[in-house]
């Protein structure tokens, strides 16, 4: 029992001792520590790796390069000019390499460019390469170009790299460079082993965004593969590629992705012998999203990754423990903004016969926008506008002309209005264009102008008797047999007229077109006038007082409980018939108990009412108001139409005293 007490503490003290003069060996792996490819933002900016830079650094999306193409880091013109990339953390690294390739033109001298390293934050500088060995030789194509970083120099320090360009001799002599590398030999030891997005958040202004995603593994296998789900809003992006680092480079790795609403399945596979070895993969894969908000929002949203899967190169399909870390992305879309402007909100086409059409223009402009304004959609309220397109798109600072236009159909005319709508991704989001016109000269309309009522009655009569050219009304009052006619006008034609005027309605239920300028206006009367009354026993009383000599006379009443009395007086306030008054007229009325709808249509080939004579409707309810009166229109005897005025004498205390 003692020795072997005695043994078991030889052991654990040759053990220590083991470990004491062997320690375990660090691990440490070929890592890349920075990298800029310049595809994150939008030609000329500059990332956020550059600190510091002189104007004459630019990005572009010319002359792409061999390496991860779309846009490189261009100097340009004849001055020198620094640009400094960093911090650049090499504080547990060493034996780093810089990596980058560039091209220049034949008239930027290949002695041109220097790289220099500061580890004092840019107080001072050490040449990395100096002229003639950090621009390739030749000229006009890109080589790459790679440097050693002294351990003496910049282990265990964070570094800055400045790129100093001294110009050609010509304002188009550049230099290009792309893919700027820095790896280095990391100690991994007590990392853990991650795969998550390399930043917690990201702006664009409608451009691509391109989120890089970060590995981080310790070994010691080598991966063959990855998989992982992605997810964001579809209603805000649209994920369109997975772009691979410098970590996974040539033709024999498979990169794809598919999507389905908001999420996308990202796989990553190696070919025979191409395995991600232990280290730090910055950028080894990078998910590219476009906007698909349309213009002038700003929105924040969550891309986020999950379910992800690590297999090594184990021909056994073994899984590796990485975790998927940082797993969300803040990004913040700011579109730019377009703006919408109309030359005017409002446009009067005029007077327009049927079988003609009218136009006018409205100018669409972007006065002030940063983006394209796509109007996507331009609608009418009426179909009798329309407008000569549908869809247009105006650049920031230019304008389109739209022509609007109105064509009136024999069935469909009079006055007429609508709203043009135009749909577009402006902040308003729609602009309306209020048009308005009158047809002429439709079914019914002899009078032409744009109103089918006892003005053209009278004309249809005028016709009728050939005291007027029948052929020239032959076209709008030619309805018998309806609706064609026969190329004829005669009583029948009159009759279905008068017919329509009464009820509101063709006989085929079109409705009549609205008598424009027809509805009475309160005030003082003038004559002719229509005067309101309560010196009837049955309720109020509407006077038509002449003082002209009329040939026709409509009135439309609303909300009538019962039909009214009409009746004409002279001026002794005495009842006379159409034989007494030495007229030759007919009068026709209309009521619709079930709309309280009266119509009074009175025409005649010579006059209704003479100057001195009064038209007189009795029976209206007490509450009756002026604005129950829908139309009051009169016919002088020169066939010209008369608007009629109201006056409300149930106010004033004037009363019109009861017939006889």
């Amino acid at each position: 029992m003692h020795r072997t007490l005695q043994t078991a503490r030889s052991l654990l003290l040759v053990t220590i001792l083991l470990l004491t003069a062997f320690p375990t060996a660090p691990s440490i792996a070929q890592t890349v520590v920075f990298q800029e490819a310049f595809d994150g933002v939008v030609e000329p900016d500059l990332p956020a790796s550059v600190l510091s830079s002189d104007a004459s650094w630019t990005t572009s999306s010319s002359s792409a390069s061999t390496g991860s193409g779309g846009n490189n880091l261009r100097h340009a013109g004849t001055a020198s000019g620094d640009v400094v990339f960093g911090p650049i953390d090499l504080q547990n690294a060493s034996g780093a390499v810089v990596t980058y390739v560039a091209r220049r033109t034949s008239s930027y001298p290949a002695d041109s460019l220097t790289l220099s390293i500061s580890v004092d934050g840019g107080g001072t500088w050490t040449t990395l390469m100096g002229p003639g060995a950090a621009l390739p030789e030749a000229s006009s194509e890109y080589q790459t170009v790679t440097t050693p970083v002294p351990d003496s120099v910049a282990a265990g320090a964070v570094i800055r790299l400045r790129f100093r360009g001294f110009g050609g001799s010509s304002s188009g002599s550049n230099i290009r460079l792309d893919d700027i590398t820095v790896a280095a030999n990391v100690d991994l030891s007590g990392v853990a082993d991650t795969f998550g997005f390399s930043s917690g958040s990201s702006s664009t202004n409608g451009s691509p965004a391109a989120l890089p995603l970060d590995l981080m593994w310790t070994g010691p296998d080598s991966i063959q593969g990855l998989q992982f789900d992605v997810d964001f809003d579809n209603t805000l992006l649209a994920m369109t590629a997975v772009a691979g680092g410098p970590s996974i480079p040539g033709a024999d790795w498979t990169i794809d992705h598919s999507s389905s609403g908001g999420t996308a399945r990202v796989l990553l596979l190696g070919g025979s012998g191409s395995v991600i070895a232990p280290g730090e993969h910055a950028a080894i894969l990078t998910l590219e999203f476009s906007p698909t908000g349309g213009s002038g929002s700003t929105a924040a949203t969550t891309v986020s990754i999950r379910d992800l899967i690590v297999a090594s190169n184990d021909p056994g399909g073994s899984n590796l423990d990485v975790v998927a870390t940082p797993s969300e992305h803040q990004l913040t879309i700011e579109l730019a903004l377009p703006s919408a402007a109309l030359s005017s909100d409002s446009l009067l086409l005029g007077t327009v016969a049927v079988g003609a059409s009218a136009s006018g223009t409205v100018t669409v402009s972007n006065p002030s926008g940063e983006a394209d304004l796509v109007v996507s959609d331009v609608s009418s309220t009426s179909s009798l506008f329309s407008a000569d397109q549908t869809a247009f798109t105006v650049p920031p600072g230019g304008s389109v002309n739209l022509e609007l236009s109105y064509a009136p159909t024999p069935t469909d005319f009079g006055a007429a209005s609508a709203v043009i709508t135009l749909s577009h991704n402006a902040a308003a989001g729609t602009s309306q264009i209020a048009v308005s016109a009158t047809g002429t000269g439709g079914r019914g309309d002899v009078s032409a102008d744009g109103a089918v009522d006892v003005g053209d009655v009278v004309a249809g009569i005028d016709a009728v008797l050939e005291r007027t050219d029948p052929a020239a009304v032959v076209g709008t009052l030619d309805m018998y047999p309806f609706p064609s006619g026969d190329g004829n006008v005669d009583v029948r034609d009159l009759t279905v007229l008068v017919h329509a005027i009464l009820n509101g309605v063709w006989p085929d239920d079109v409705p009549l077109p609205s008598s424009e300028g027809s509805m009475p206006q309160p005030g003082k009367a003038s004559r002719p006038a229509i005067a309101l009354s309560g010196s009837s026993p049955a309720g109020t009383a509407l006077t038509l007082e002449a003082g002209i000599a009329l040939r026709g006379v409509q009135v439309i009443l609303s909300g009538l409980d019962t039909e009214p009395d009409v009746m004409r007086t002279n001026p002794n306030h005495k009842v006379i018939s159409p034989s007494s008054s030495s007229t030759t007229s007919f009068t026709r009325s209309s009521f619709d108990p079930g709309t309280g709808r009266f119509v009074l249509l009175d025409a005649s080939s010579d006059v209704v009412l003479k100057a001195s004579d009064r038209l007189r409707i009795t029976g209206l309810p007490a509450g009756f108001e002026p604005e129950d009166i829908a139309v009051a229109i009169g016919i002088g005897a020169g066939g010209e139409r008369i608007h009629l005025s109201v006056t409300d004498r149930r106010e004033t205390g004037t009363e019109t005293p009861d017939p006889v």
